[in-house]
């Protein structure tokens, strides 16, 4: 649901309530009162689900009925599952700057791929250091003391990912647990593959041949390796406004919150649209206290659009004083044309 959506219903929920109590909705000649809420000027949201979706949304709180100006959708490749890793720092209420990276969005192929093309590239450096240095007992010795190590950890790999496996299965544990635990085998494989191949260059000597083809496949390694950095590194989401960062909880990852004075989003009955003019003033007054806040009309809906059994105008005010994003209540604004 977008936030524009979450917005609406909120109101809904409150004029529902309030219509067979409060009468919530009044008006005279002068003076019209409406549910509203605060909203920030811009906010930018990340969502996941745990779908293997990452989305974000860029709203405008000062466009009658809040716009989106923006948003987009990353999916992984296969349906892999998606890691989200939120950027070092940002805590509730740090500040952001457009443009400053946000989070690190990761599939499990690009770790997987990662990983395995950085442990090749290892591979070929050291069987190149072997062509070139040449056949000798010693470092037969060490390549061979490396297999040994290599296949050490592999079992440990392996018989982790059976238990983890087996927890996934029965319930008692969670499957990208699972997942995690056989990427860890394929890599732990890969290194083994290594350390044979670093045998087996250890027990010939190398022709000059053998050492362009090995500094080739290097290369090669390398401009493989790097474009899976440039893909892995496309899929970071930057802020696209200033503001500071919130947690809102669920399946929000973050929000960005213009650091601008909110303002206050109003639905008006659309038959008293006549008596709205922007400038017109405005009192606040949250449901959590008795305090009320000033302010002035900016923007007024030109469309009707329903809200519950209503049909209403969105109306856009400021607020003298910075409130609580989110806060809900009852606005007074007094038409000075008193039409």
């Amino acid at each position: 649901m977008s936030g524009s959506s979450n917005m609406r219903l909120g109101i809904a929920c409150l004029a529902a309530v309030a219509l067979g109590a409060l009468a919530l909705w009044s008006t005279n000649e002068k003076t019209i009162a409406a549910p509203a809420r605060v909203e920030a000027v811009e906010s930018f949201t990340i969502r996941h689900a745990g779908d293997g979706r990452v989305r974000w949304t860029l709203q405008d709180g000062s466009t009658p009925g809040v716009a989106i100006l923006d948003d987009g959708i990353l999916q992984s490749e296969r349906g892999d599952p998606i890691s989200v890793r939120v950027t070092d720092g940002l805590r509730t209420n740090a500040t952001v700057e457009s443009g400053q990276a946000l989070v690190e969005i990761h599939s499990s192929r690009t770790k997987e791929e990662l990983a395995v093309l950085t442990a090749e590239l290892e591979a070929r450096k050291a069987d190149a250091a072997l062509l070139e240095a040449g056949a000798r007992p010693e470092r037969i010795a060490v390549a061979q003391r490396g297999v040994e190590v290599a296949r050490a950890n592999l079992a440990d790999a392996m018989a982790n990912q059976t238990h983890r496996t087996s927890l996934a299965q029965s319930g008692a544990g969670a499957q990208f647990q699972a997942d995690e635990a056989a990427r860890l085998v394929r890599v732990r494989e890969a290194e083994l593959a290594r350390a044979l191949a670093e045998v087996e260059n250890a027990k010939r000597t190398a022709q000059e041949e053998e050492v362009s083809a090995s500094r080739a496949r290097i290369d090669e390694t390398m401009a493989r390796l790097e474009e899976a950095k440039r893909r892995s590194n496309a899929n970071t989401v930057k802020s696209p406004i200033n503001g500071r960062i919130a947690h809102p909880g669920g399946d929000v990852v973050l929000a960005v919150l213009s650091s601008d004075t909110p303002v206050l989003q109003a639905a008006i009955p659309e038959m008293n649209r006549s008596k709205l003019n922007v400038g017109d003033s405005v009192e606040f007054t949250p449901y959590s206290n008795s305090k009320t806040v000033g302010g002035t009309v900016l923007a007024i809906g030109a469309d009707a659009q329903p809200l519950g059994v209503e049909l209403v105008v969105w109306v856009v005010t400021s607020l003298d004083e910075p409130l609580p994003l989110g806060a809900t209540g009852t606005v007074k604004i007094h038409c000075e044309s008193g039409r």
